[in-house]
């Protein structure tokens, strides 16, 4: 296949991804969602702050519970203070958590619509809770699905102001249970290390590079060398880095370790190679004529033109996709004859803290370059070398 041809192919690939960046949702956004789910058949979420009045078949979390007492505000002033005080409420966990509550509270009462005995969901009695997660775990994979269900309904009695039927002893055995006998092992993609990284470099760099694969090499280099993950690397914007003599300072404005939204700051070092992290990125930004100061978001998806046989930047200010990143990588991946089946993107970051772990980083220099807050998330990452670390215990035993 020639040049010109893989270049159309990724251009209809790429034209397929969303225009909408699925990791940015406004409280409309949200509501406007949980409506389409859940009126018909959970009419258990009010999705309208305006409409507090509107009678649904069951209660509502916003109509029942502390939210009853909105008839006891007379003031207008009180009144909008009130309906945004629901917006805060909401606002309390991420957009993705509350999301993921709001599925998995619909799927409990559509149960609890089956059995007429069953009066209220809203509060919930615990030995109807109880049955809920027993006939979940006759069918369930995994004991995520009966925790998830388990926190869903906790959320939504604590939105309401109503006891947690999930606090019952009974309820937290059942959960245990579940943990006992649907567990199983984890199987986390592989990280890459120095070695796939160079192979990368090798199939893809060199000085006449394309603005397709400067793009790729920009994408696995940052992610490796600044443990980022998906989120971070795709959101970041050209204003957001900074070119020092002998480093990058890349300002991460939001990610998954940081729930308050304070931002961060990755700081990537230059190296005497021509594979330096730095060197890709500069060259990556000259090719796609990236304003340095501008808002642009740096990894966009490509068009093909004709007319000068190459590729450019979508002129759209719209982060690439997950999928259409991860694409680009496995792509990349099995063309240096790799199984891409057991890597993701994830594998990038894994890898950089795996290799900085080996080569004797201490914790607290891989804690703040990889923003974790703690030894369990960080350790999460991290694949420890057979040879230097996991047979050093047994070898140091005095035997």
């Amino acid at each position: 296949m020639s040049d010109m041809e893989e270049e159309t192919l990724d251009l209809a690939s790429e034209q397929g991804t969303s225009t909408r960046n699925p990791h940015e949702m406004s409280n409309a956004d949200l509501f406007s969602l949980l409506k389409t789910y859940m009126d018909t058949r959970l009419s258990g979420i009010e999705t309208s702050f305006t409409d507090t009045t509107h009678t649904l078949e069951k209660k509502k979390i916003f109509s029942t519970g502390f939210w009853k007492n909105d008839t006891q505000v007379k003031h207008t002033e009180l009144k909008i203070l009130f309906r945004k005080m629901k917006n805060s409420v909401i606002d309390s966990k991420a957009r993705n958590t509350t999301v993921k509550y709001a599925y998995s509270f619909k799927r409990f009462v559509v149960w609890s619509e089956k059995y007429t005995e069953i009066k209220s969901v809203l509060p919930a009695d615990e030995i109807y809770v109880s049955l809920y997660l027993q006939y979940l775990m006759q069918s369930a994979k995994h004991y995520s699905t009966i925790e998830a269900a388990c926190y869903a309904i906790k959320w939504a009695h604590s939105l309401a102001g109503f006891e947690d039927p999930c606090a019952s002893d009974i309820v937290k055995c059942i959960v245990e249970a579940s943990k006992r006998k649907l567990n199983r092992p984890i199987h986390k993609k592989e990280p890459m290390n120095a070695n796939i990284m160079l192979s990368l470099f090798k199939k893809f760099g060199g000085t006449n590079s394309s603005l397709k694969n400067l793009r790729l090499l920009a994408m696995c280099f940052l992610a490796y060398s600044g443990f980022l993950r998906y989120s971070e690397l795709c959101q970041i914007r050209a204003k957001n880095i900074t070119f020092g003599n002998d480093h990058i300072d890349i300002y991460i404005e939001s990610s998954k370790t940081d729930c308050y939204r304070k931002g961060k700051n990755v700081l990537i070092a230059k190296l005497d190679q021509a594979h330096c992290p730095v060197k890709i990125l500069s060259d990556y930004l000259d090719k796609a004529k990236i304003d340095r100061s501008s808002d642009d978001f740096v990894f966009r998806a490509l068009s093909y033109c004709k007319s000068t046989n190459n590729c450019k930047l979508r002129k759209n200010n719209i982060q690439l996709s997950y999928t259409r990143t991860r694409e680009i990588v496995k792509r990349a991946l099995s063309e240096i004859g790799l199984n891409a089946r057991i890597f993701g993107t994830h594998s990038f970051s894994a890898g950089g803290c795996s290799a900085a772990s080996n080569a004797g980083v201490s914790n607290r220099s891989l804690k703040i370059h990889g923003r974790w807050k703690s030894d369990i998330a960080k350790d999460s990452y991290i694949s420890d070398n057979l040879k230097k670390k996991r047979l050093l215990v047994s070898k140091s035993l005095g035997l």
